[in-house]
């Protein structure tokens, strides 16, 4: 009964067993219309192989993804410059390079900003030196001689001390012209240049107090041994024209 019984369930379990296995191949099996067009379905390897870039394809999709990459970096205004493309076109932080020269910015805004920096210390500027005083010419002297008309020894002069201006070349016969025409003074003289010759002043000739009597002239106390018109005194010289009764033995035995 019991051997029975065991046989019963294990054709029940073959039974069953067959039932799946034919319940599993229906399942899976593709219709047929379906096989026929499009042919067996892919599995998960071969979708994996149908997906898979062919070797040059794979190489040529990286190089345009980088390219595009590249190209976007370049043309974003916030992304920051190659270094070494920047040097080679010429380009610096600091300022344009062009030629080998480096310009950091315009000199004569930088020179104005500079000038009209207000914590800048103004220095004054230095004064012109005052060349009034040095440019103005020194005042000269005029050279002059002065000449006393003494008429005879012990008597008062027909003419006091004056100074007359003395120019380059003159002579003692020129200064006494020169004075007798300044006072309106008399005076006559013979011949010119050496050979003048004095014979009256103040209206007093020669001759006329004695053979002896005539003019004759001093320079600082001496008496030269040439004529009037050719002695050319210096400045400052003192002169005085005598009236002699003695051919100027008295006018000098007067002299200190």
């Amino acid at each position: 009964m019991r051997k029975l019984k065991t046989k019963a369930q294990g054709a029940f379990l073959a039974l069953l067993l067959v039932l799946l296995v034919l319940t599993g191949c229906s399942g899976t099996s593709p219709p047929q219309g379906d096989s026929g067009k499009n042919g067996p379905l892919p599995t998960e390897e071969s979708a994996a192989e149908s997906t898979r870039p062919e070797p040059g394809e794979d190489t040529e999709t990286e190089t345009q993804t980088e390219t595009q990459t590249e190209t976007e970096a370049g043309a974003s205004p916030d992304a920051p410059g190659n270094p070494a493309q920047d040097a080679a076109d010429g380009n610096t932080a600091d300022g344009n390079t062009a030629d080998g020269k480096t310009e950091t910015g315009d000199p004569a805004q930088e020179n104005t900003g500079a000038a009209n920096d207000p914590d800048t210390t103004a220095q004054p500027e230095p004064k012109a030196p005052d060349t009034t005083a040095a440019n103005s010419p020194e005042p000269t002297t005029q050279p002059t001689v002065t000449i006393t008309i003494q008429g005879p020894v012990g008597t008062p002069p027909l003419r006091t001390a004056a100074p007359v201006a003395l120019r380059q070349g003159d002579t003692v016969l020129d200064l006494l012209q020169r004075m007798a025409k300044e006072q309106r003074l008399h005076l006559s003289v013979r011949g010119s240049g050496r050979a003048g010759y004095v014979e009256a002043i103040d209206n007093l000739y020669e001759f006329d107090q004695g053979p002896g009597s005539g003019w004759m002239y001093s320079v600082n106390g001496a008496f030269p041994d040439r004529s009037s018109g050719e002695w050319e005194p210096e400045d400052g010289d003192t002169v005085v024209w005598w009236y002699t009764l003695d051919a100027g033995k008295d006018v000098r035995e007067a002299q200190p």
